[in-house]
């Protein structure tokens, strides 16, 4: 009884304090978002000319045995830079856009059937195709808002592999003498193993008759978070908030996450582009 009276207490002063802290924050970031969207875009396109340096780097240093190998490390970190750049262009444009919204709604608040230059009908049919004006404020607000978090989790994550991957590399160039290369190769076999073992069973746990299956869960949890601390290392954690936080809202703002993937893919095109401006092929 007395938790649910708990529960139903308003909330407290510290707690409005934060939550009005936050909403303020929100209301006024944009100014930084911008400013931190233009100088990222110049940073970010200046590091393209690191993955040539490495991609020189590997090709003098390594024999061609080992060439594979620091060729996905190379594109990894060119797909995780690609991401990054293409992310930083679309949300300038995004939050400038947001900008002009803004300026305009102050303005004029809502369209207007009474003022409209056009005639009745035109502007009657008009007004049911297009959205609301805050609406559009709300969702572009929204994908703005993200768009930071998505991009920072997806450079993490590529970043991590091809540093973990170069690191690897010289330990076993300075091991592979005096230690068989077959057991120098077993952890990234066994991270590989996992990660595709993870990949299939994911499969089946979110299958809609396991999805109540305690076991199956339970075990599904354990594949990912050691599978995740693995390959992932110290940066597990903040890496699976932010992926956790998308997917358990998954349903609640598809075309969200749908957007966000699609500017997934449009870094992956920026990284196929780049790519052919390197020696990477050569």
């Amino acid at each position: 009884m007395e938790i649910a009276d708990q529960e139903n207490l308003p909330p407290s002063p510290e707690i409005k304090e934060s939550q009005h802290w936050l909403q303020r924050l929100k209301e006024e970031s944009w100014e930084a978002e911008l400013l931190v969207s233009a100088i990222a875009i110049y940073g970010t396109f200046q590091l393209f000319k690191g993955i040539n340096v490495a991609t020189n780097l590997f090709i003098d240093r390594l024999p061609p045995s080992q060439y594979i190998v620091a060729y996905f490390i190379v594109f990894m970190g060119l797909i995780a830079i690609s991401i990054l750049a293409s992310m930083f262009v679309i949300h300038f444009f995004l939050r400038a856009y947001w900008v002009g919204l803004v300026g305009l709604n102050s303005v004029f608040p809502d369209y207007s059937l009474k003022d409209s230059a056009y005639s009745r009908i035109y502007t009657e049919k008009m007004l049911e195709v297009l959205p609301k004006m805050e609406h559009s404020l709300k969702k572009v607000d929204d994908l703005c808002s993200v768009i930071f978090s998505a991009a920072f989790t997806i450079l993490l994550i590529y970043a991590y592999i091809s540093i973990s991957m170069s690191i690897y590399l010289v330990i076993y160039n300075l091991l592979v003498d005096f230690i068989p290369y077959y057991i120098l190769l077993i952890p990234p076999f066994i991270i590989v193993f996992l990660i595709f073992f993870q990949s299939i069973f994911s499969i089946v746990a979110n299958l809609k008759r396991f999805k109540e299956h305690e076991q199956i869960q339970n075990l599904y949890f354990k594949l990912v978070q050691t599978t995740s601390f693995i390959s992932l290392g110290p940066l597990y954690k903040n890496i699976m908030q932010v992926m956790m936080t998308f997917g358990s809202n998954f349903k609640s703002n598809k075309p969200l996450i749908g957007l966000l993937l699609f500017f997934l893919f449009s870094g992956i095109l920026v990284s196929i582009y780049q790519v052919n401006q390197t020696n990477l092929f050569i």
